[in-house]
């Protein structure tokens, strides 16, 4: 049986498996191997460390792109669109918590690392929401009063 590197998409317990490639006496993974099993793979963490590509003597990444054998490790998968979960129990026809905007807002520092994209989609979904509620309200108090 041929010796492979063990992988999982990062928050899951499914394990693929890719083949090793020996090249001039160490054993790699080709990044295109990666990216045939995880589409949109962004990058792979050993841990909390990155795995980053492999590089030349002269500091430029080898072509193929490719990285180092971990062995007995399974490495995480962080794909493109992969995001931290941020889950908000709004209720819709409920008065939120005051300060609760300021909260959620604070939370969202901890995305930082997800990029400032990210964090502008999730400022946006709330105010989305905020407007959602306020047209139910809305809704609801004229056909209360009908």
């Amino acid at each position: 049986m041929a010796d492979t590197q063990s992988f999982r998409l990062i928050g899951k317990l499914d394990i693929e498996d890719i083949p090793l490639n020996n090249v001039n006496g160490q054993n790699i993974v080709y990044w295109e191997d990666v990216q045939l099993v995880f589409p949109g793979v962004k990058h792979v963490k050993n841990g909390k460390v990155a795995v980053t590509m492999m590089r030349d003597s002269h500091e430029n990444i080898i072509k193929p792109d490719r990285i180092k054998h971990c062995p007995n490790v399974v490495l995480e998968v962080v794909l493109s669109t992969t995001v931290q979960h941020v889950h908000v129990d709004f209720p819709i026809m409920s008065t939120p918590n005051p300060g609760f905007e300021s909260t959620v807002l604070h939370e969202l520092g901890g995305l930082r690392d997800q990029g400032h994209t990210t964090q502008e989609f999730v400022k946006q979904v709330l105010k989305d929401a905020q407007e959602i509620k306020d047209r139910l309200i809305l809704v609801q108090n004229k056909t209360e009063a009908i």
